[in-house]
């Protein structure tokens, strides 16, 4: 089967921290199933040739060379609203999507075209679609729905698109309510997740050079967090609770993985908080090195949350690699994973916007005592439900009953 897939997002180059990995990840999976993957993808000034089992595709759409600043998580500001500068360069990008596309399918003979993120490239599979018959899969992963649910013009967008792909799929089943939430109400909807690498995120001893880098002595238990320091992700209430916790175990270090906006905001509270010695922030780390990070921590805490603007981080990908690693999470009701947490068993499921309960969940999975079991059960869920082989599987069936 030849498989188009539509995106503005992917890893740029081998160490990219700041896009999608799921993207390439797909795509790899639906190599090794044996099928003709083509990726299209906006042209950036970072991206860099390297071996991938699959044929990517850039296309430009501006010029000068520098203002090709659309995509790669660079339009939302906060995860909240579109920058003013995106509504001109990301019709221009739609734009000259639209006719890479066309010419994509037509010169490849492509099959089905499984575009991601329902505004704008939903709607551009459709526009091609009216063109060329090619039929179109869409992906959505979140914040995109929220988009369409703030502004009249992208609903309509969402509409059309969604309603006339072949097949609609999410990560999770928030954001497919989230659609029928807005009377839209696609022909074919799925629950698929992102895929993550289990071959390369697995359980490892942890690495003392490592520790040694961070400056945590070998005794301590890791709480472990990993994303954009936006606010749908909840990182403050972690914060928050970690002063419970260290009133119980004074032997605990929080380790931040990521950057954004609201850094300087986590240093302050820090500070008020008087717990400077047991936080660490590390700044952005390369893919490459993650599976070290995961393997260093006790607990994986994803306290996702819903954002002042209703934005929500429904299936984050970061939690999905600790699991692979065997790490129990502790994770809200808006990180998706309720079908995957067992209480005391793989983690702590926790209300939303609660340092108490983060704090109580987080004493409570360091004092069980046979941890090697419970690693093994968290490990077992991340390959049976969303190992890069058992996700592609599930996208090639939904292709073949396009």
């Amino acid at each position: 089967m030849k498989i188009c897939i539509l995106t503005h997002t992917m890893p740029r180059f081998k160490q990219d921290t700041n896009s999608a990995s799921f993207i390439s990840e797909l795509a790899q999976g639906l190599a090794h199933l044996g099928h003709d993957v083509i990726v299209l993808t906006p042209f950036d000034p970072l991206f860099k040739n390297y071996k991938r089992p699959y044929k990517v595709i850039t296309y430009k759409y501006i010029w000068p060379i520098f203002l090709h600043k659309s995509g790669y998580s660079r339009v939302l500001k906060g995860d909240k609203k579109i920058k003013p500068e995106m509504y001109i360069l990301s019709t221009l990008m739609s734009l000259s999507a639209l006719v890479h596309l066309i010419k994509v399918i037509r010169k490849y003979k492509i099959d089905i075209v499984s575009s991601h993120w329902v505004v704008p490239n939903g709607f551009i599979a459709y526009l091609a679609s009216i063109i060329t018959k090619a039929p179109y899969t869409i992906t959505i992963p979140g914040s995109d729905v929220f988009l369409a649910s703030k502004n009249i013009v992208f609903k309509y967008v969402a509409r059309f698109a969604a309603l006339n792909a072949s097949w609609v799929i999410s990560d999770s089943r928030h954001y497919i309510d989230q659609l029928n939430h807005l009377n839209i109400l696609p022909k074919h909807t799925s629950v698929i997740r992102y895929g993550v690498d289990t071959n390369f995120l697995k359980p490892k001893n942890k690495d003392t050079k490592l520790l040694s880098e961070l400056s945590i002595n070998k005794l301590d238990s890791i709480v472990l967090a990993m994303g954009r320091f936006v606010e749908k992700k909840g990182f403050i209430y972690l914060i928050e609770s970690m002063p419970k916790i260290l009133r119980v175990n004074s032997k605990i270090k929080l380790v931040l993985i990521g950057d954004g906006e609201l850094k300087k905001d986590f240093e302050r509270k820090i500070k008020e908080l008087k717990i400077e010695d047991h936080v660490v922030f590390t700044g952005a780390v390369a893919y490459s090195r993650r599976a070290k990070y995961y393997n260093l921590s006790d607990i994986f805490v994803m306290p996702s949350t819903k954002d002042s603007m209703g934005n929500i981080d429904a299936s984050p990908v970061a939690m999905m690699d600790a699991m692979a690693c065997g790490v129990p999470v502790v994770a809200t009701k808006y990180s998706g994973s309720e079908d995957l947490i067992i209480n005391g068993k793989t983690g702590w499921m926790v209300g939303e916007n609660s340092s108490e309960q983060i704090a109580k969940a987080t004493i409570n999975l360091l004092k069980i005592r046979n941890k090697k079991q419970m690693r093994s059960q968290v490990r077992k869920i991340a390959v049976s439900n969303f190992s890069i082989q058992a996700t592609s599987r599930k996208y090639e069936e939904i292709f073949k009953n396009k």
